[in-house]
């Protein structure tokens, strides 16, 4: 498959990385930040496909991750709620590609082939994928959500790697069906997220009492991805561990107000962290570690 974006680079909306693997050199494609603080997505089809695409020097694909997914909020009036779909388990930690140049393994991370989330990721896939799975998988890219102890998560989950998706470099960029990726994870021993056939309803009200991360919703004939439902618990509990120093100062000095803009959820955990910890303490955290403090909450542990 050829995918070309110069007149994109040119136009400012994406940026080109370039490395040199086994004498290749390749070609890194990511939208700039103002494709995503504008909403620029909609300028040019090709945007979707710039988030860690690579190519090589005539620009045929070596490595292609999933194209941007945007959430069903943003689609809803496009989409058929009585449409059969599949709907996936969406765990949470961070995707990491692999693929093939020259009969060479090559693990990239948002489009970076070396890295503090590379080297996690290969803890994991050294095991599980190794270079020997070449003949089988050469011409398209594997992917997994790597779940370490050293990456952030709002949602804890079993660490090691999930394989979660594998597109074909040629023709459109196919996907192979969640029932043969069960059959990979079966014969690489590795984990595999849940998954299910329904109608897109089901999924709806499924993503507003689950407590993970929500569901990956695909086409029910071709397993194409079409949107991510995110739960409401994971966006309110990701926003309190997230708040930003601006809004752990509204939180600490009106907290009536501020408990309003949060999930009921998570309400009484704010009343408990006002009560337990200074500002400057829990300024003083990273999400991480307000993470901790939240679980050990929620368990009765504190």
């Amino acid at each position: 498959m050829i995918f070309e974006v110069n007149s994109l680079v040119k136009a400012g909306l994406v940026r080109e990385s370039t490395y040199i693997t086994e004498g290749q050199h390749l070609k890194v494609y990511t939208a700039e930040a103002r494709v995503y603080s504008e909403d620029l997505w909609g300028t040019d089809a090709r945007l979707k496909e710039c988030r860690g695409i690579m190519v090589n020097i005539n620009n045929v694909v070596q490595t292609m991750p999933f194209f941007r997914l945007r959430p069903y909020e943003e689609l809803a009036k496009y989409l058929e709620k009585f449409e059969p779909i599949v709907a996936v388990e969406k765990i949470d930690g961070f995707l990491a590609c692999v693929s093939w140049v020259k009969r060479t393994r090559v693990v990239s991370v948002d489009g970076m082939t070396s890295g503090k989330y590379v080297d996690m990721a290969n803890e994991y896939l050294d095991k599980v994928f190794p270079p020997s799975n070449l003949p089988r998988y050469m011409h398209a890219t594997t992917m997994f959500e790597i779940c370490h102890p050293d990456a952030t998560q709002t949602i804890p989950e079993e660490y090691g790697a999930y394989l979660i998706g594998q597109r074909w470099h040629g023709g459109k960029g196919n996907f192979s069906s969640e029932k043969s990726l069960d059959m990979i994870a079966k014969t690489l021993n590795v984990r595999r997220p849940a998954w299910m056939c329904m109608r897109l309803n089901q999924a709806i009200q499924m993503s507003k009492k689950c407590k993970h991360e929500g569901y990956i919703i695909r086409k029910y004939l071709n397993g194409e991805p079409v949107c991510t439902l995110q739960s409401p618990h994971f966006k309110g509990k990701r926003r309190l561990l997230e708040l930003s120093n601006v809004d752990v100062d509204q939180m600490y000095n009106y907290p009536g107000a501020f408990a309003k803009t949060l999930d009921p959820e998570f309400r009484a955990f704010m009343y408990y962290v006002l009560m337990e910890f200074s500002l400057r303490e829990w300024k003083g955290l990273c999400a991480s570690d307000r993470r901790i403090v939240l679980e050990e909450y929620t368990w009765g542990e504190v």
